[in-house]
């Protein structure tokens, strides 16, 4: 660039000629910092364009119209004004001129278009700019300052000579080596990177194209420009990869295929074919009547029985065609079992039944070396699966019936006794696609092993001792009890992984492979170059398991391998070499299936905290204090309804995305739990599972409970998958954002199982020890908690997720199936960290686990669990009855009336028994707690039908409003009863799971069932839909009302039974009645609960059918969904009659107090049909003066005077208004301490 004394049209001053060099770039870089200016990064300058900076004085105002008189381009820009935009916030303009020739061009600059007094000059007053370049050389100009004009010199633009490719076919290899002109005047040279089809090529001399196709080769070279910004140059070719022969298409295998009995069709995927140019070829698939069947989305058919034929076409200029046939026949499904014992064969025989009475069995014989016998489902066979499945119904011998469920026993019959040795209760279940499934049984001395993998059954074969194995004497020798996974710092990363070479595992060598630093899926990986190193193993035998190293491979890498992808390779001893991502992960890509280092100090976001103890303000001193709300991360943002950012819906971020509002205008998602008043989320699965593909193809939604990686969070909820760090530290953000809103955070684990044994780390670093080899648990791949490294395992997962991600409890899935000692062992450390971390599980008695009765963490063992809580399911079945017995005729429970099919005789007596904590028997139903706080009561959770569902199920006749008292009351009983409420989202506001599939507006039972366990059935089914708070907020506001009561009152949440036997007394409870009413006295004061689950209105009092000696003058009303009650209501008669299908509590002893408004009802929409909220000047219940606090030893409140709160006005005022009152009533409770006996 130079200025030049030329003129242009325009009458411009003359002024002399300025040369351009570097020293006029250095020169403009000083002045620019002398006055305030600042050089920006020049954008990509492209050749025969000139990219103009200016850059103003510091202060100068900003010139809206600063523009460039451009002439001599030949192009539209010619004779033409050019207006420089300024950069925001800088003092910066650009524009970019394109076009130039290299000579006769120029420009001027004004800072007023039109206007050329604005001119700017040089200090000689030249205002001319000359301006050129070249295809192959290209300007920059930077102008500096008023009166200042620099420029740099001309570069040249660096070239990519590529490689001319013409026919080449797969196999061959290819060289596409390419070559850059590299100009002197760039001072760097970054690097020419080569891509195939987007993957980046290490080695692009030695290329060997694996497939037929269109391929594109990528060239990028990198460089830095005078300026010292960056700049690419690219090129690329394509060309067609032939197959190697050049032949036609080759004709695929004919296919039968099965459908599996009791279904219709049958999927079928066509084969991905190509023609010999590589294209892709178009699929038709014709029935019998050669009519085109058209395929679903995904290009796959649902078939019924019949043939087909497959019709594939090229696309080449003489297109190939062949044709596949497809049988679909309607085959049962079938299972066989196999069966070695080296000991012989005599009077071993197996027994099948449908139930467990054995009622249905029949005997087959066993022969040497094996026996197996298929199961077929057709009547008359010798192997009658008609006499082994069972339907949803409960219907046997069905062969056409769905094949769910086998139970078997091998066993021996000698001497007359038919059951001398026996297996234990084996339970299968048929493959999901019809295919066979085999059995594998070995029996030896007394022990019996059992799998569905022949390779895992190989070693019980091989040696006797084997059969035998005594797991407690290989732990110690083998187990290890030191730290396990990576552990990362920048000069080296340690790996350490347990994998003992014995006879059971055959493990010979683990190797650790290296990928890099990578975002990149498995498919990917798997063709890029991958570091192997070796792992040695420890050699220290000790009984001291912290210092036994001897099935311990570890490997220290030096550098930083920060981000680094890797797996271990493990080869055994017949030569075979597995592949797999390390147990102990904390970081992994997308899908979970390779681990990554991280930095741990770069997985903590703002503001995030560990904290535990006293520091942990939400967490409340008992569980019984706890309001638990069932919520799965997908399912409470994924709705149109919630509210919640389209970028955060279905994702961790999501669920605390505040103010957000469903479709009338309600608060939704973290706002609305605030508002309902529940102290803690129970979040479904999170860490990392298997079922949902994290790229976000095919179906998103699952519950989850087919664990992948234990301590890594799912990618699924994170907004970026591919990131190994960013599901960490939005799990941590999700985690501080609940407990800035006062919620604790339990997590739902599934210890128990896996997604798949085979393809489990578990499995393959230590082949047949970590899974039982049994289906006790019906999940399938049932885990061995009873041996030591997978009780440690779980032990120290738990503790990894209370240490790094500040969760507050675990909801144990399938407990039963982890032994007695491994929880605790969970208890003691956790309490050792904060010994208000909340445990419990599902506790459930029976299942035909290999571990021993006395060992199983379930109901019947809960005394041998202390501080260990199991699911109330007494709660369940009484209060509302349940589908679990049947989906076609479900139990029924108390709010449903007296209809014959309740689980219990006395309903009444067994809701009364959940009222006082679950702790006498119910009909031989017991749950011998220590303490109330092992009680988890619910009547919803995700699994089964929602008490909306099921009520409408078991009450079709019922209008609506008959409908939502019967929910109400059902919700009301469990939230009142002693021991740790839990809920499911939605249960409060009818929330439904079944979707009307065919439109028809009639739920048939297929429909039915689907929402009964919809844990895969996609986001229609699982969706929250919020607008459903709307419809029916008036039973929003009573739950509201019901939560802040228990809240409010210690005597509601007693922590003993003896406390409970001293504070509650069940006054009426007759069976058959539908009326329960008790007492709950706290500090004097008593309250009286009064449930009618009748279809009429009941009365108390002198004139009434129960209480006939009280006068309820001066009771007052404290909480009711009956319509002729308000709250805060002094009644002023002797007689009280409370509406049909309603609950209330009455405050027998009054008291004055201060007035309280009930919990905020912003979130409602319409007037309360059931509650009435206070009004002026009413004494409000929930403020009684109280001193009983955890098992009668508490506070006594100061006395207060009584005093009207004033008019609040706008919703937040009202909310400061219940905030202030509610610290008041906190400091009446909390203040004087003094103790009593009860």
């Amino acid at each position: 660039m130079m200025f030049s004394n030329q003129k242009t049209n325009q009458t411009n001053p003359h002024f002399r000629t300025w040369k351009s060099g570097k020293r006029w770039l250095f020169a403009a870089s000083i002045l620019a910092t002398l006055v305030g200016s600042a050089f920006i990064s020049y954008p990509k300058v492209e050749a025969s364009t000139v990219q103009i900076t200016y850059t103003a004085k510091s202060g100068d105002p900003i010139y809206p119209t600063l523009s460039a008189w451009v002439w001599g381009t030949g192009t539209s820009s010619d004779n033409s004004w050019t207006t420089l935009k300024n950069v925001a916030g800088t003092e910066n303009y650009t524009a970019t001129i394109s076009g130039v020739s290299s000579s006769g061009a120029g420009m001027t600059l004004v800072k007023k278009q039109g206007d050329w007094s604005t001119q700017i000059k040089d200090a000689t007053g030249g205002t001319n700019i000359n301006l050129s370049a070249t295809e192959t050389q290209s300007e920059l100009i930077h102008i500096t300052g008023d009166n200042v004009v620099t420029s740099d010199e001309k570069f040249t633009i660096p070239t990519i000579k590529v490689p001319t490719i013409s026919n080449a076919t797969v196999d061959t290899p290819l060289d596409l080596t390419a070559t850059v002109s590299n100009p002197d005047q760039l001072p760097s040279l970054e690097g020419l990177k080569v891509e195939v089809n987007g993957v980046l090529i290490n080695d692009p001399a030695h290329f060997i194209p694996t497939n037929p196709g269109a391929m594109t080769v990528s060239y990028r070279y990198e460089y830095t420009l005078p300026n010292k910004t960056t700049d690419t140059a690219t090129q690329s070719i394509s060309f067609q990869v032939a197959k190697s022969d050049q032949g036609i298409l080759s004709v695929p295998a004919n296919q039968t295929l099965s459908i599996l009995a009791g279904k219709t069709t049958q999927t079928f995927h066509p084969t991905a074919l190509k023609d010999s140019l590589g294209n892709e070829t178009t699929v038709q698939l014709l029935d019998a009547a050669n009519q085109v069947i058209t395929p679903k989305a995904d290009g796959s058919y649902e078939l019924t029985s019949g043939t087909y034929r497959v019709v594939y076409t090229g696309k080449n200029t003489a297109p190939e065609r062949v044709t596949q046939t497809i049988t679909v026949n309607q085959a049962p499904a079938t299972i066989t079992v196999h069966y070695y014992n080296p000991n012989g064969y005599e009077g071993w025989n197996m027994w099948k039944w449908v139930d467990d009475n054995n009622g249905a069995g029949n005997t087959a014989p066993a022969s040497s070396p094996t026996f197996s016998g298929t199961q077929t489902a057709q009547d008359g066979t010798v192997w009658d699966t008609a006499q082994l499945i069972y339907d949803t119904s409960g219907t046997a011998g069905n062969a056409t019936a769905p094949f769910n469920s086998v139970s078997l026993i091998i066993r021996q019959s000698i001497n007359g006794n038919d059951w001398a040795n026996q297996t234990q209760n084996l339970v299968f279940a048929p493959n999901e696609d019809g295919s066979p499934k085999d059995i594998y049984v070995v029996s030896g001395d007394n022990t019996h092993i059992y799998s569905t993998e022949q390779e895992a059954m190989a070693a019980y074969k091989k040696a006797q001792e084997i059969v035998t194995m005594d797991w407690k004497a290989f732990d110690a020798h083998y187990a290890y009890e030191g730290t396990l996974g990576s552990f990362y710092s920048k000069a080296s990363t340690t790996f350490k992984v347990w994998a003992p070479t014995t006879d059971v595992t055959g493990v010979t060598k683990v190797q650790l492979i290296d990928y890099g630093i990578s975002t990149l899926t498995d498919k990917d990986l798997d063709l890029r170059p991958a570091r192997v190193i070796e792992m040695t193993q420890g050699t220290t035998q000790s009984t001291d398991l912290s210092k036994n190293t001897i099935g311990l491979w570890t490997t220290v890498v030096s550098g930083d391998m920060k981000n680094h992808v890797y797996t271990y390779r493990v080869t055994y001893a017949d030569g075979s070499v597995k592949e797999t991502q390390d147990p102990y992960s904390t970081a992994v890509i997308v899908n979970g299936h390779r681990s990554v280092v991280i930095d741990p100090n770069e997985t903590i976001p703002e503001h995030f905290k560990v904290v535990q103890g006293a520091q942990a303000t939400w967490r409340v001193s008992d569980p019984t204090k706890a309001i638990i709300q069932e919520m799965n991360v997908r399912d409470f943002t994924i709705s149109k309804t919630s509210g919640v950012a389209s970028n955060q819906k279905g994702k961790y971020l999501g669920v605390i995305q505040s103010g957000t509002k469903n479709s009338a205008g309600a608060s939704t998602g973290l706002d609305y739990l605030k508002k309902l008043g529940v102290n803690y989320v129970q979040i479904m699965p999170a860490a990392d599972f298997a079922s949902v593909d994290e790229t976000g193809a095919g179906q998103q939604q699952n519950w989850g409970y087919d664990p992948e990686n234990y301590n890594v969070p799912e990618g699924s909820f994170s907004t970026d998958a591919a990131n190994p760090v960013t599901r960490i530290t939005e799990f941590k953000t999700m985690v501080q954002g609940l407990h800035d809103a006062g919620l604790g955070v339990i997590m739902d684990v599934v210890y128990p199982h896996q997604a798949n044994q085979s393809l489990s780390p578990f499995q393959i670093m230590a082949p047949n020890y970590y899974f039982r080899l049994s289906n006790g648990s019906g999940c399938g791949n049932d885990t061995a908690s009873e041996r030591e490294m997978y009780s440690n395992y779980i032990v120290n997962s738990v503790l990894y997720w209370v240490n790094t991600y500040d969760v507050d409890g675990f909801r144990f899935d399938q407990m039963m199936q982890i032994d007695t000692g491994t929880m605790n062992k969970i208890r003691e450390k956790l309490s050792q960290i904060d010994p208000n971390i909340i445990l419990y599980g599902e506790g459930w008695n029976g299942g035909t686990t290999a571990l021993p009765e006395n060992e199983k963490s379930n109901q019947d063992n809960i005394q041998k669990i202390p501080g260990v809580g199991v699911f109330n399911d007494i709660a369940r079945d009484a209060i509302k009855g349940s589908d679990v017995y049947s989906q076609t005729d479900p139990k029924t429970g108390f709010v449903n009336g007296q209809t014959g099919n309740s689980v219990f005789t006395d309903t009444e007596a067994a809701v009364a028994n959940v009222i006082t904590g679950t702790h006498t028997s119910s009909e031989d139903k017991k749950i011998s707690a220590l303490t109330p706080s092992q009680i988890m009561n619910f009547i919803e959770v995700h699994d089964n039908a929602t008490l909306n569902d099921l009520i409408w199920k078991e009450n079709p006749k019922d209008d609506q409003a008959t409908h939502d008292a019967r929910v109400n009351l059902a919700n009301a009983i469990n939230l009142l009863a002693q021991g740790v409420p839990v809920i499911e989202t939605g249960q409060e506001f009818d929330r439904t799971k079944v979707v009307d599939s065919n439109g028809n507006g009639v739920i048939d039972q297929d429909e039915f069932n689907a929402a009964a366990n919809s844990y895969n059935t996609g986001d229609t089914a699982n969706e929250i839909n919020w607008d459903l708070l709307s419809a029916h907020a008036d039973m929003v506001d009573f739950i509201q009302s019901v939560i802040a009561f228990r809240k409010a009152h210690p005597a509601f949440q007693l922590t003993s039974y003896n406390a409970i036997s001293q504070h509650v007394k069940i006054t009426n409870a007759a069976a058959g009645s539908g009326v329960i009413t008790y007492e709950v006295t706290e500090n004097g004061i008593k309250y009286l609960v009064i449930y009618n689950a009748t279809d009429k209105a009941i009365h108390l009092g002198k004139s009434g059918t129960y209480y006939t000696a009280t006068d309820f003058s001066d009771a007052l009303v404290e909480i009711s969904d009956s319509s002729n009650l308000s709250v805060g209501q002094t009644l002023h008669t002797a007689t009280v009659s409370v509406n049909a299908l309603s609950a209330t509590i009455l405050r027998l002893t009054p008291e004055k107090v201060p007035v309280l408004t009930p919990p905020n009802s912003s979130v409602l929409t319409k007037n309360p049909v059931r509650h009435t909220a206070l009004k002026k000047g009413q004494v409000n219940p929930s403020v009684s003066a109280v001193t009983l606090k955890n098992e009668g030893q508490g506070v006594k409140a100061l006395p207060l005077q009584e005093k009207i709160l004033p008019k609040t006005g706008s919703e937040d005022q009202s909310a400061l208004s219940v905030f202030g009152v509610a610290i008041l009533s906190l400091l009446g409770v909390t203040l004087g301490l003094k103790k009593r006996q009860e």
